[in-house]
């Protein structure tokens, strides 16, 4: 199909041609990544990438800043590049293969005064800086300078910017990762700057790694330093920003060390099971397998002396690791030792057995009134015998007063016994003893 001229009348923008397509789905381009339900949407994409009117800026609510502000934001985490240039992005959303949208100066402007991207020369400077004065720049100087330019005319920016975030979110995976091959501090967190490159290689590409580098620097995560050792020293902090010190320049000259005396270890012992194995093979040439087997003897002499060196080496950092579990282990016992203090404030031998002493003071009071509960009430109000006789005697009447009689080991229960079971009706007086009219109210009659 030849090229064709159309109009596009998009909130007033001016026309503009583009390059005549099909009715099937646009073509992807060779970047890939997810592109939105709209990128099908012929009328909705001519909108989509139209500019914006030169009258006005866009609102946060325009529906066209937010479509590009969501898409640069997802393509950027789905490709892995949390940096990009406006080049970059037309490149990236470029549509049918020939059309790239002609509206993402605005939206990289909304994204920067948002605080979500940064250029990256000042990313880079604020490494140096920290985190404040950055801070006081993105909200003091950025207003200012951009309310500048609206009105004196500069250069406009090209180059590459940096979504913060997504930085951010590599660095922490970074950090971690690191953090869990940690066995001893005092020697694992501090390392050569082209060790902690290499295992983090693992999780971010070469030309991502410096902006998460200088993520963790800005945060105080790691610091870095450069020795005369023709390399560079990284520590990874642990909770708190440390500075570099002598002693840990000195456990990763150690740690090289070792490293360079394996090699070595290796290397000469595979030499001279070469030499040996040479010696035997020309053991009908005499003078040459001596030769070879003098050449084994020097080796093996230096093997030796390599070997010692690196046990030397290895005890020493062993000796260090084992320091730091001596230290923890001390530092342990003291908290306990603060614990049981503070659990045993106002703790005293003296007190101790006052208690005591009054537990059991307590104790046998308690167990006199137990013992006084016990004997009940019954004894106190026990009669006399002679006084029962006498009551008795009272109740039989004259007559059988004088026939009743009682053993003398008898019991005052057996006695009354007796002395009832003698009772019969005939015994009984006939005559009602006078009482008086109160009383005779107040006795029950007798059946």
């Amino acid at each position: 199909m030849c090229p064709v001229s159309r109009k596009c009348d998009v909130d007033g923008c001016a026309l503009f041609s583009m390059m005549a397509y099909n009715n099937s789905i646009p073509k992807l381009e060779s970047v890939s990544f997810t592109r939105p339900p709209e990128w099908t949407d012929e009328d909705r994409m001519h909108f989509l990438l139209a500019p914006f009117p030169l009258s006005t800026s866009p609102s946060p609510q325009d529906p066209k800043l937010s479509f590009w502000y969501s898409l640069i934001l997802s393509s950027s985490k789905e490709l892995k590049k949390p940096s990009f240039t406006e080049e970059e992005l037309k490149t990236r959303f470029k549509w049918n293969g020939s059309l790239s949208p002609s509206c993402l100066g605005p939206v990289i402007e909304s994204m920067e005064r948002s605080g979500v991207i940064t250029k990256q020369r000042d990313f880079t400077k604020s490494s140096d800086a920290g985190w404040l004065l950055w801070g006081l720049k993105m909200v003091v100087a950025k207003p200012v300078g951009w309310a500048l330019s609206s009105y004196l005319p500069g250069d406009r920016y090209t180059g590459s910017y940096i979504i913060t975030s997504l930085v951010k979110e590599y660095a922490e995976k970074v950090i971690l990762k690191h953090q869990q091959i940690v066995l001893h501090k005092s020697t694992d967190l501090v390392m050569k700057a082209a060790d902690f490159d290499t295992l983090s290689s693992e999780l971010v590409s070469s030309d991502v790694l410096p902006l998460v580098k200088t993520s963790l620097i800005r945060d105080g995560a790691i610091v870095s330093k450069s020795t005369e050792l023709g390399y560079n020293v990284l520590k990874i902090c642990d909770g708190k920003r440390t500075d570099i010190s002598e002693v840990d320049v000195g456990i990763v000259r150690i740690k090289e060390s070792v490293k360079s005396l394996k090699e070595q270890v290796d290397s000469l012992t595979l030499r001279v099971q070469k030499l040996k194995q040479s010696a035997r093979e020309n053991i009908k040439d005499k003078k040459k397998a001596v030769r070879l087997l003098r050449q084994s003897k020097t080796l093996e002499g230096l093997l030796v002396k390599r070997e010692g060196a690196l046990d030397n080496l290895q005890t020493a950092l062993q000796q260090i690791q084992m320091a730091e579990t001596d230290k923890m282990i001390v530092d342990a016992y003291k908290s306990s030792v603060r614990a049981l203090k503070s659990v045993r404030e106002g703790l005293t031998l003296e007190g101790v057995e006052e208690t005591l002493e009054e537990l059991r003071e307590t104790m046998d009071e308690g167990q006199e009134i137990s013992a006084a509960l016990s004997e009940g009430v019954g004894d106190s109000l026990e009669c006399d015998d002679d006084e029962l006789e006498r009551d008795l005697a009272e109740l039989l009447g004259p007559q059988q007063s004088e026939t009743v009689t009682t053993d003398q080991g008898s019991s005052v229960e057996d006695e009354l016994e007796a002395q009832l079971a003698a009772l019969s009706l005939q015994q009984v007086p006939l005559s009602t003893p006078k009482v008086s009219q109160l009383a005779k109210r107040q006795t029950p009659m007798l059946a």
